[in-house]
């Protein structure tokens, strides 16, 4: 009930409650437009079914089908004319329709309830528990149109991975008429969700004593903003700390308060997140190839994270230093480039939204501070 109360009123709709007065200590949803307090559970449903213009039954537990059966009883007694409707999610219903023609069957009833109106097209687009593997997301695909869900975008894009995560352009392709800001911050929500599985990956053989240093190529060494002062930690603890940090910014109710419309100042952040996260593909590429490659030969998700950022612009192409056939360097180019050992010498500090030199100078290794 409470999704489909957010539902109604996010389209600016009107929620009105019944609830009997043994049951006024549950908690009510706060949005509601109207709340009527009555003496019995009777009541309530009269002045449900009684001011309703139809009646509608998802699925639920015996207190949905005990008010199902008195509905279906009320219509056939003609004490109430509007019509009602069963959504026969992934085929809930199924048992209670059988049950009905049984009903008919055994004559005690004499129609076959033709007058409800059962949705039996809907498939239930949830993974429950214990669903197989093969069985996994395993529902019809839908245009971005006819998707309704207050996420709809972040569905699309999912949706859109699982049918080909190789084909990038496919799933970077905005719907028409689709805003650019929401469509790079729900992207970007994505790859964070996705960079989780890496770093699980990661936590193998990412330890503390063999990558004591969030490094890339031999010339970058990242520090950490986790800290109060940035400075030096674990690669496998600036991953944690990285995704984090852009899981608690893009669910910032000052930044981003909408999914639906958001301003360019939060949109202008987006390209801090996106260098930040990208050090986790580098380091990956670079300090545990094996690992890396395996990664992405299922998920492609670095490639397409660097169309992405290229796309956008919120990453420069000198800074994009993994190397992905067709789309930023030359392979042969960049590995002849990660050649210069890390000596001790002066360090060149830079700033977060400066952009770093390129990483061939010799004999110098450059620190790049998330502060």
């Amino acid at each position: 009930m409470g999704a489909v109360a957010d539902g109604a009123l996010s389209a600016q709709g009107k929620v009105i409650g019944w609830i009997p007065t043994f049951m006024k200590t549950e908690i009510l949803h706060p949005g509601l437009t109207e709340v009527h307090e009555v003496e019995s559970m009777h009541i309530r449903k009269h002045g449900m079914m009684t001011n309703s213009d139809a009646l509608i039954a998802l699925p639920g537990g015996p207190g949905t089908i005990e008010e199902l059966m008195e509905a279906i009883t009320w219509r056939r007694l003609k004490l109430i004319g509007v019509p009602i409707f069963i959504i026969n999610l992934d085929g809930y219903y199924n048992p209670l329709l059988e049950l009905f023609e049984n009903m008919r069957k055994a004559c005690f009833i004499v129609e076959d309830m033709t007058d409800l109106q059962i949705n039996t097209k809907l498939p239930l687009r949830r993974n429950r528990p214990g669903t197989k593997a093969a069985e996994w997301c395993h529902w019809p695909e839908e245009t971005s149109e006819n998707m309704d869900s207050l996420y709809h975008i972040q569905q699309y894009i999912q949706q859109s991975i699982r049918r080909n995560p190789s084909d990038i352009d496919f799933i970077l392709q905005a719907p028409d008429q689709q805003d650019e800001g929401v469509w790079k911050y729900e992207h970007l929500r994505q790859f964070c969700l996705e960079l989780n599985d890496l770093t699980v990956l990661l936590q193998k053989e990412c330890l503390p004593e063999t990558c004591s240093q969030m490094t890339a190529t031999e010339q970058w060494i990242f520090l950490c903003a986790a800290h109060k002062n940035p400075k030096e930690c674990p690669a496998i603890d600036y991953t944690r700390h990285t995704l984090d940090g852009a899981a608690s910014l893009l669910n910032s109710n000052k930044y981003f308060p909408s999914r639906i419309s958001i301003k360019e100042t939060s949109i202008a952040k987006l390209g801090s997140v996106c260098r930040r996260i990208y050090r986790i593909f580098s380091h990956a590429y670079y300090h545990h190839r094996t690992l890396y490659d395996e990664f992405e030969d299922r998920t492609h998700l670095c490639r397409r994270f660097t169309v992405f950022a290229l796309r956008y612009g919120l990453i420069p192409k000198d800074n994009l230093i993994v190397p992905i056939n067709g789309v930023n360097q030359d392979v042969t180019t960049i590995m002849q480039q990660q050649t210069s050992p890390v000596k001790s010498v002066p360090v060149q500090s830079i700033k977060d939204n400066d952009s770093p030199p390129s990483p061939v100078i010799p004999s110098t290794a450059a620190i790049e501070s998330d502060a």
